[in-house]
C-alpha cells in the first residue's frame, strides 16, 4: 500500500494540474459564485449524515442560469437526465479524471477498497460512536471498510449512466457516495416569493469520507426551472426552444437553471476541517468541476 506521503505528493499533483488549466482558460463566464447555500441544503437529510454532530460548517455554491441558446442544446430533457448529465461530467469529465484515476489505482481490487462511509447509512460496516483512529489514515479518512461490502461500486466513468441517477448508495471511486436524491416527475415550481439562492430544486446529494473522520462533506448537483409569465398572464414551468427565443428579454425566460452547492467539515471536533488552508484550491477546482457538469449538459 503506498505510503502517506506518497498519496500526498500525488494529490498534490492532481489538484495542481487542474488549477494550471484553469489559469489557462475561462469559461461559462456568466456562472455566479457564493460562499452561501440553501437554507434547506444546511437542514438536509445529506447534512444529518455526514455531520451528526452539528459542528461548525464550511459553504460554498456556483450557480448557472442557461442561456436561450444553452437551452436549445438541453430541449426538453427531464430533470432527471439533466442531473445523471451533471453527475457525468462532474465525476466522468476531464477534470476529474486524475483524482478518478488516483482513487482508483489506490483502491481497486485491494482487500478495503473505500474510503468514504456512514453509520447512518450503514452501521453494520460503519459503526457508530467508535473513537477516532488517527493510525493508517489520510485526512482523517480511514481506509476499514471491506472489498465488495456494502452498496455497489462505480470504478470507471463509462459506468455512469448518462440518463438516469445512480442508485442510492452508490459509490463513485472508492471516495464518494449517493445519500440522497429528490427527482420528481413533475419538477418543483420556483416559488416567487424567496430568492433563486434559496430555492430547492430537484438533486442529487454526493458525500465524501466519514463521520467517524476529521474532513466530510457533500456535493450537491441541482437543477432548478424558474417559471416564466406567458403571454395570457398564467406561469408555465418549462421553456421550449422557441418560447427562449421569444422571451430572450426577460430574465423570467431563461428557464434552466444548474447549480452546484457543497459543505465541509470535521465531523469529530467542532473545529475547521484539516483542509481548511486550502480553500483557495478548492474554490478552483469545485468551478471547473462545474463547468464540466455543464458541459456535459450541453452535450459538449
Amino acid at each position: 500500500m503506498p505510503t502517506k506521503a506518497t498519496v500526498l505528493a500525488a494529490a498534490g499533483v492532481v489538484t495542481a494540474a487542474p488549477v494550471i488549466f484553469y489559469l489557462l482558460r475561462f469559461r461559462f463566464a456568466p456562472i455566479h459564485f457564493s460562499y452561501s447555500v440553501p437554507k434547506a441544503f444546511l437542514e438536509s437529510r445529506a447534512m444529518a449524515i455526514t455531520n451528526p454532530r452539528h459542528h461548525m460548517t464550511a459553504t460554498d455554491s456556483f450557480t448557472l442560469r442557461l442561456s436561450p441558446s444553452q437551452l436549445r442544446h438541453v430541449g426538453a430533457r427531464t430533470d432527471e437526465e439533466l442531473l445523471a448529465r451533471m453527475t457525468k461530467g462532474f465525476f466522468g469529465g476531464w477534470i476529474f479524471l486524475p483524482e478518478g484515476s488516483l482513487f482508483r489505482w489506490l483502491l481497486s481490487g485491494r482487500p478495503e477498497d473505500r474510503l468514504v462511509g456512514f453509520s447512518a447509512l450503514e452501521p453494520n460496516i460503519v459503526p457508530q460512536g467508535h473513537s477516532y483512529q488517527a493510525r493508517n489514515t489520510f485526512l482523517g479518512m480511514s481506509n476499514r471498510y471491506p472489498s465488495g461490502i456494502g452498496p455497489n461500486r462505480v470504478w470507471f466513468p463509462k459506468d455512469i449512466p448518462a440518463k438516469s441517477l445512480l442508485p442510492y448508495k452508490s459509490i463513485l471511486y472508492g471516495g464518494f457516495q449517493v445519500i440522497d436524491q429528490h427527482c420528481p416527475s413533475i419538477p418543483p415550481h420556483v416559488s416567487d416569493d424567496e430568492p433563486l439562492a434559496e430555492q430547492i430544486g430537484s438533486y442529487v446529494d454526493i458525500a465524501f469520507s466519514s463521520d467517524e473522520a476529521s474532513f466530510a462533506g457533500c456535493h450537491r448537483l441541482e437543477v432548478l426551472r424558474p417559471r416564466r409569465p406567458t403571454l395570457d398572464g398564467a406561469k408555465e414551468l418549462r421553456v421550449t426552444e422557441t418560447e427562449g427565443d421569444i422571451h430572450a428579454d426577460s430574465e423570467e425566460a431563461l428557464g434552466v437553471v444548474l447549480r452546484l452547492s457543497h459543505f465541509r467539515q470535521n465531523p469529530i471536533k467542532n473545529q475547521p476541517s484539516p483542509v481548511e488552508g486550502l480553500k483557495w484550491l478548492h474554490f478552483v477546482y469545485a468551478r471547473l468541476l462545474f463547468e464540466d457538469s455543464v458541459r456535459h449538459v450541453l452535450g459538449r
